[in-house]
C-alpha cells in the first residue's frame, strides 16, 4: 500500500498502487503525488528554519516588564476591593471596629488603579513595538534557506539596537520596524502625521534612525576587517501602519509594508559572495539576541508527517 499526496491541501490518501494515483485527482482538483511511504516524500536535503535565542530582545524585555508591573498594579487594585468589601461586611455582621479596613482598602484601590493607568501609558509603545517586530520577523522567516536573520543587534554599547539585519546572496539589509498609529505622509526624509485636521512635521523620524543604523553597520564591518569596498547595505523601514503614502521616494532607504520586505530583498540586483556572507554571519552572531537560520532535516528525525489523513471511501473522487 502507498500514499497519494496533495501538496496544495497538505493531505494524503491511502492507495493500493501507483495506478490509483493516475486515476484520481484531489478534491481540490490538483494532481496527486504517489509515494510508497510518507517518509519517502521528504528529501534528505530538505531544510527547516529555526530561531536560536540567548535571551529577550530589548523590546521584549521592556514590554514584558511593563506587563508584569501592570499585573502587580491590578493585584493591588483587586486586593483593595476585597479589603474594602470585607471591612464593610465584618463591620455590619460583627463589630463596627472593622470599618478601619475600609479606608485601607480604598487607598489600595485608588493607588492600584493609578499605577495601572501609568503602566498602560508607559508600556503602550513597547507593546506595540513588540507586536510590530514579531510581524516583520514572521515575514522575514519566509526568505529562502540561504538567508540569515539577526534580531535585536547591538553593535556598540553607547548606541541603540538594530531591529533586524538580513544577510544573504542578494546583499546585506538593516530593517527598522515602526508600529505608529495614525495617518502619515512621507516626502523624502520628511515624515508628516495627521493631527487636528492637518499634517504636521515629525521631527524625530525613522529616516535618521535607519540611515544611522546602516552607517554604524558599515563602520562596524570596517573596524572588524570586513572588506566593504562596493558593499551596499540596504536600509528598510518596515511600517506596520497601512495608512501611509509615499509622496516622494526617499533616496537612502525604503519604506515598505512588512509583507513586501522579503520580495524587495529577493528582487535586489546586488550580490554577496558566499565567503563574505559567512564572515559577516560569524561576526554578527555574538552581537545579536537571536538569529534565524536554516538547517537540513535528518530523515531519521521525521516521525509524524504533517499531512492530514483523508479516507478515499468517504471523499468524493474526481476522475480525470
Amino acid at each position: 500500500m502507498g500514499y497519494m499526496i496533495c501538496e496544495e491541501c497538505n493531505v494524503y490518501y491511502e492507495a493500493e498502487d501507483e495506478s490509483e494515483a493516475e486515476d484520481f485527482l484531489c478534491q481540490c482538483g490538483n494532481q496527486l503525488i504517489y509515494v510508497e511511504s510518507l517518509e519517502d516524500y521528504y528529501e534528505p536535503d530538505d531544510y527547516i528554519r529555526e530561531r536560536m535565542s540567548n535571551g529577550l530582545t530589548h523590546t521584549e524585555y521592556h514590554a514584558l516588564k511593563h506587563l508584569a508591573e501592570k499585573r502587580e498594579a491590578s493585584k493591588l487594585f483587586f486586593t483593595g476591593l476585597f479589603i474594602t468589601s470585607a471591612g464593610l461586611i465584618l463591620a455590619i455582621s460583627i463589630h463596627f471596629i472593622f470599618l478601619i479596613l475600609v479606608p485601607l482598602g480604598v487607598v489600595s484601590v485608588l493607588y492600584g488603579d493609578h499605577r495601572k493607568r501609568i503602566k498602560d501609558v508607559e508600556g503602550y509603545s513597547w507593546i506595540r513595538g513588540l507586536k510590530g517586530e514579531k510581524t516583520v520577523f514572521k515575514y522575514l522567516e519566509t526568505l529562502p534557506k540561504e538567508y540569515f536573520i539577526f534580531n535585536d543587534v547591538k553593535l556598540y554599547e553607547n548606541k541603540g539596537n538594530i531591529d533586524h539585519i538580513v544577510v544573504g546572496p542578494k546583499g546585506l539589509f538593516v530593517i527598522e520596524t515602526k508600529n505608529y498609529s495614525g495617518k502619515y505622509r512621507i516626502k523624502g526624509n520628511n515624515w508628516f502625521y495627521y493631527k487636528d485636521g492637518e499634517y504636521k512635521k515629525l521631527y524625530r523620524t525613522p529616516a535618521s534612525q535607519i540611515i544611522t543604523n546602516a552607517v554604524d553597520l558599515k563602520e562596524f564591518l570596517v573596524n572588524n576587517g570586513i572588506p566593504v569596498s562596493g558593499l551596499w547595505i540596504g536600509a528598510i523601514v518596515a511600517f506596520i501602519n497601512n495608512d501611509f503614502r509615499v509622496i516622494e521616494k526617499p533616496k537612502l532607504y525604503k519604506v515598505l509594508l512588512p509583507k513586501t520586505v522579503p520580495k524587495f530583498i529577493l528582487n535586489s540586483k546586488r550580490k554577496l559572495d558566499r565567503k563574505l556572507i559567512n564572515r559577516i554571519v560569524l561576526l554578527l552572531e555574538p552581537y545579536s539576541t537571536d538569529i534565524s537560520v536554516s538547517h537540513k532535516i535528518d530523515k531519521k528525525e521525521v516521525k509524524t508527517p504533517f499531512f492530514k489523513r483523508l479516507n478515499l471511501g468517504i471523499l468524493h473522487r474526481n476522475h480525470k
